[in-house]
């Protein structure tokens, strides 16, 4: 499968990627700047803080089978709102890729039974 990885230079994503490219899978990293780590991975330019709109998406999502959001903030900035990158953005993603009928996986979940 072809897809999208958003949040991919964070702890999360970052393993997400590594994952997913050696069950054999074709990533798309998906951020703000590429990543030295991932530069032989093909790559999208996206920006959470401003992306939120449908049509902002629509045509990243050309040729994508699924896509993976590990993106997030632990605080607001200037340029970086919660409204924008944990909702308003991840909105229009989902949007963009029910209109595409591209899959979407929304967040991520630690397990219940997990111990700390």
């Amino acid at each position: 499968m072809r897809i999208l990885v958003i949040g991919l230079y964070g702890f999360i994503g970052s393993h997400i990627v590594t994952a997913l490219t050696a069950a054999g899978h074709e990533v798309v990293c998906a951020a703000r700047r590429p990543d030295r780590r991932f530069e032989h991975l093909p790559f999208v330019a996206c920006d959470l803080a401003r992306d939120t709109h449908v049509e902002d998406w629509l045509s990243r999502l050309a040729g994508i089978d699924a896509v993976v959001n590990a993106a997030g903030i632990l605080r607001e900035t200037r340029g970086q709102t919660f409204a924008a990158v944990h909702r308003n953005s991840p909105r229009a993603l989902f949007v963009a890729c029910a209109r595409r009928g591209t899959q979407g996986r929304a967040g991520l979940r630690a397990r219940r039974s997990a111990r700390w």
